[in-house]
């Protein structure tokens, strides 16, 4: 197997289309701004609990039953847009689907980590919530770069939101 590549943040933006939005003909906001007017943050990845810490138990106990046969996540980037003097932010969500298909590598691509290991590196990184995991900072580009984007992924739907700012008083 080949040395993994390590992906900076702006490669996982153009590995999640970023690039092609804003080169679409009919771009949605804030991607019709100009990629110099848009400042990405690093943001977060949300992961549903369910499932993740039970998958690493059953697989160090040799219990063969599977609780979950995917991951999915929800990648929320930030974004500032600073054509307008008071400035404009927003935050935009890009779903991630993380697929362990082996008989299926021909059509969904190769599985370089085995789910156990990436619930595994779930638990040792992401923050807890009550019922979520959360992955931040430095900890994306690893999560995105050796569990992610070299695995069996699909990308789904990119949603944007922004409304209005305000000022507290």
């Amino acid at each position: 197997m080949g040395k993994e590549k390590y992906y900076n943040f702006q490669d996982i933006l153009k590995i999640l289309g970023f690039d092609y939005e804003f080169g679409r003909a009919d771009k949605i906001y804030p991607f019709n701004r100009g990629k110099e007017n848009v400042h990405f943050s690093w943001g977060q990845i949300i992961i549903p609990k369910y499932g993740i810490w039970k998958m690493v138990k059953n697989k160090i106990s040799d219990i063969e039953e599977e609780t979950i046969s995917e991951i999915k996540m929800i990648y929320n980037i930030p974004f500032y847009e600073k054509t307008k003097k008071e400035g404009m932010c927003g935050v935009i969500s890009k779903n991630i689907n993380l697929s362990f298909r082996y008989d299926k590598e021909y059509k969904y691509g190769d599985i370089s980590k085995s789910i156990y290991e990436v619930c595994f590196w779930i638990l040792e990184h992401a923050k807890r919530t009550n019922d979520f995991y959360i992955i931040t900072d430095d900890m994306i580009q690893e999560f995105m770069s050796y569990y992610v984007i070299n695995n069996q992924c699909g990308l789904g739907s990119l949603d944007v939101s922004s409304p209005c700012v305000e000022k507290m008083d």
